[in-house]
């Protein structure tokens, strides 16, 4: 299999844009051996990425030398699936389906820091 298979039609044409075919492998073939394809750099585009992560924080002073520190920190907040990049091989099976996600489910984590 070289790099770069052929563009033969619109790879966006009649997908349902989802995890099970994200691009048609139809419109791209395998060049013949020893030969690169045409088909251009970056010409398929993965899904897009969206994480919002927060933190919340308290200060609490306890003495003259030591103080507190609460924290609170949520990543991926709004627990978005972000899917990974689909499969671009274009002889395989499975070319064009996402098998992954890209960051994990929302995760929190509370933190307690003595300083002196």
């Amino acid at each position: 299999m070289s790099l770069r298979p052929n563009r033969v039609g619109d790879p966006f044409a009649g997908t349902p844009h989802d995890r099970t075919q994200w691009f048609n492998p139809a419109a791209y073939t395998v060049p013949a051996p020893f030969l690169f394809g045409y088909a251009g750099r970056n010409s398929l585009r993965g899904p897009g990425l969206f994480s919002a992560d927060w933190a919340l924080s308290k200060n609490f002073v306890l003495t003259e030398r030591f103080n507190l520190r609460f924290s609170w920190e949520a990543y991926n907040s709004w627990n978005n699936t972000n899917l990974s990049l689909p499969n671009n091989n274009v002889d395989a099976q499975n070319a064009g389906q996402i098998s992954s996600i890209t960051s994990p489910k929302r995760n929190m984590q509370f933190g307690l820091r003595l300083g002196f």
